[in-house]
């Protein structure tokens, strides 16, 4: 995102993107939390997978998370948001579930003791060798499920992000 000249020193690359935290819609970090709400997550960490989008892009992750707490239990949900440059802007690019683990309290045994039922769903992003103006497609699916569920995105030039391919969200009973 910096650019090292050696007479002037470092430079930025791109316009700055900045996060407006009062509108949940345009929020690059939104995911849903265990209860189907759309949230803001907390960013976690950076993602420096090599996800290269073209040529002349090559995009990186920042995970995000959120917890929603239960009474005997609580979900972990997180996603990842691709951010790159695009037209001199850094611009959020792709928005993304990555993990979901979730416990849940059961009926209270007369001892005194509860069972917990676990959910857990871990889910990849793969660049797919195929394109869509001028931008790799994207393959988001669900790993080591039987019944994986999987979405393919396409480039959209006008809305400078990756939309879902309409009619695409499919089980897989492999």
């Amino acid at each position: 995102m910096l650019h090292l000249d050696r007479v002037k020193g470092f430079s930025l690359l791109a316009k700055p993107w900045i996060e407006n935290s009062d509108d949940l819609q345009s929020s690059a970090f939104l995911l849903d939390n265990d209860l189907g709400e759309e949230v803001i997550g907390n960013p976690r960490r950076y993602d420096f997978a090599p996800y290269r989008l073209s040529s002349n892009v090559l995009a990186f992750g920042i995970r995000h998370n959120t917890f929603t707490s239960y009474a005997g239990g609580g979900a972990n949900d997180e996603s990842v948001t691709l951010f790159a440059v695009i037209n001199g802007e850094l611009l959020p690019i792709f928005n993304a579930p990555t993990y979901h683990l979730a416990n849940y309290a059961e009926d209270w045994h007369e001892d005194g003791t509860r069972d917990h039922e676990l959910h857990e769903n871990k889910y990849i992003i793969k660049i797919l060798p195929t394109s869509h103006s001028g931008m790799k497609d994207i393959l988001w699916s669900e790993k080591g499920n039987a019944k994986k569920v999987s979405m393919i995105y396409h480039w959209d030039r006008l809305k400078k992000r990756y939309i879902p391919v309409k009619n695409q969200l499919f089980n897989n009973e492999n």
